[in-house]
């Protein structure tokens, strides 16, 4: 996926938890939050390995906790992006390099839900419901076809730009503001999507910057990193 979005500037934001809102006006009700389903899921890693999990150690909640439809942030307004039960079942893909630019990409089911790394303001919206290869987009693109397919952008109160693309279903509306552990986005294999998966790309000043080690410090040490200070190279291949 080659969206280019580069929202600059600085948005003091007087942060307000608001309900999310489904397309059809109904409060998104409260989920599991860590706490994964009884079905066993499959996992795979680069190796092209295959590996399932059912075991009870892996039906371990999140340790973060559920509130309301996400998760309790952890110190400093961080979160992980998804269910941590699933990070648990192949931590390196924290570390997987992505394909041509500063972003990281995780293979997931469609349906898992996302979360906001951090809070602010929702600036865009994207609502494509189709799958790239299906419609025949190509490589270079049609009229009316969107890399991001269903998604979105979210800027905190440094103006960092966060992005978050190819779901199957979008839980916020512009102008929302959501806090980081809240669930912003459904997974899903929209836009230009090989797979069912997400994909975070964070922006700042317009830059790409590599999430990589930013999201093993919050799963290894439940710390967060200033995005600013993120590389901007050696994520991708």
């Amino acid at each position: 996926m080659k969206s280019v979005l580069a929202l600059t500037g600085s948005l003091l934001l007087g942060i307000t938890v608001l309900p999310v809102v489904l397309a059809g006006g109904d409060s998104q009700p409260p989920t599991a939050c860590g706490v994964p389903p009884a079905s066993t899921d499959v996992v795979n890693d680069t190796s092209g390995s295959v590996a399932s999990d059912t075991s009870v150690a892996a039906r371990v909640p999140d340790p973060t906790g559920c509130f309301g439809s996400g998760i309790i942030p952890l110190d400093g307004g961080w979160s992980l992006p998804g269910p941590r039960y699933l990070i648990d079942r192949n931590p390196r893909a924290l570390g997987y390099p992505h394909e041509g630019y500063p972003a990281w990409d995780w293979i997931i089911r469609e349906g898992t839900p996302i979360y906001a790394v951090r809070g602010g303001r929702v600036a865009v919206v994207r609502t494509w419901p189709y799958n790239w290869w299906n419609q025949g987009c190509g490589a270079a693109g049609l009229n009316g076809c969107e890399t991001c397919g269903i998604g979105l952008a979210v800027v905190d109160e440094q103006g960092t730009v966060w992005n978050y693309c190819h779901g199957s279903d979008i839980l916020v509306q512009v102008g929302d503001i959501v806090r980081a552990g809240q669930q912003i986005l459904l997974s899903g294999n929209t836009g230009r999507s090989g797979t069912p998966h997400l994909h975070i790309e964070i922006r700042v000043d317009g830059v790409q910057r590599c999430p990589q080690p930013l999201l093993r410090s919050l799963y290894e040490y439940l710390i967060g990193i200033d995005p600013t200070t993120l590389p901007i190279d050696g994520c991708s291949f």
